[in-house]
């Protein structure tokens, strides 16, 4: 009969390195997707929320925002954008041309390049 002994530093070797095991992190979200994703989860379309949203918008390089124009949440924005300016538009009625928050949708809209609306 063969009997196999372990050696204890073998053992605490193995059981050291097993747990320094390195954690895999995974990237942070891509900048231009991750503010689409903020915004559009907030729902805030306030004066104030659609001029930092823009400011972040173009602080983006241009790899970021192609890149927040192909995420997911992306299509939720543009379709934001077009109920918000159609609500206010409905709203404002004849004052319209003077609305100053239907302006800031519109400039929105048009700094992300998806017009005023259908």
């Amino acid at each position: 009969m063969l009997v196999l002994r372990h050696n204890a530093r073998v053992q605490a070797a193995a059981q050291a390195s097993a747990s320094q095991v390195a954690t895999v992190t995974p990237p942070p979200p891509a900048p231009g997707p991750s503010l689409v994703k903020v915004f559009v989860e907030a729902d805030d379309w306030t004066d104030s929320s659609l001029q930092t949203f823009e400011r972040r918008w173009q602080s983006l390089g241009q790899d970021e925002q192609v890149k927040a124009k192909d995420s997911l949440m992306y299509p939720r924005l543009v379709s934001g954008v077009h109920q918000q300016i159609n609500v206010e538009k409905a709203v404002a009625g004849n004052a319209a041309a003077s609305d100053a928050h239907l302006m800031e949708l519109q400039k929105l809209a048009k700094t992300l390049g998806v017009g005023a609306g259908p």
